[in-house]
């Protein structure tokens, strides 16, 4: 099997790593853009409560806008997680070798078709697919790899 990775991982990296972001990477993309969303429009209205056309209302402790604060406070930790995964995803991304680097992210992070794929980069569509399938298959052994890490500490004695 073609080693996929230029930077040798350590085994706690190895350990540490899920490939499953190939197949939800478009996934985070919409969460993150869906908490930047809910972020904004919070912040907006609680704006609207502080200083602007509500603020001579009066909140009473069970509605929603007067938990504004604490609402804005998990936005902006559970989007902070979600930056930091897609960070996470990226610098994974960026350890493949050249042509898998860009076969990866233009498959994943782009969504190109192999067709689109093979004359962006001039390669013929069945060395792409060839590509991609060893990329693949070095994802799968290194998420085995992790399975049988995971089993095998979950089964020793501490």
């Amino acid at each position: 099997m073609e080693l996929c990775f230029t930077k040798k991982l350590s085994k706690s990296e190895v350990v540490i790593i899920k490939f499953e972001w190939l197949k939800e990477y478009k996934q985070l993309e919409h969460e993150i853009a869906l908490l930047e969303w809910k972020l904004s429009k919070s912040k907006l209205e609680l704006t609207r409560w502080v200083e602007g056309d509500l603020m001579d209302v009066k909140l009473t402790s069970e509605s929603l806008s007067s938990k504004l604060e604490s609402i804005i406070k998990k936005l902006e930790e559970e989007l902070e997680l979600k930056n930091n995964q897609m960070d996470e995803l990226m610098a994974l991304v960026n350890n493949l070798d050249g042509v898998d680097q860009q076969i990866v992210k233009l498959r994943y992070v782009k969504g190109y078709t192999f067709e689109e794929i093979a004359e962006a980069m001039d390669y013929s569509v069945g060395h792409i697919r060839n590509r991609h399938s060893n990329i693949r298959k070095c994802i799968e052994f290194v998420e085995n790899y992790q399975d049988e890490i995971t089993y095998y500490r979950s089964e020793t004695p501490n």
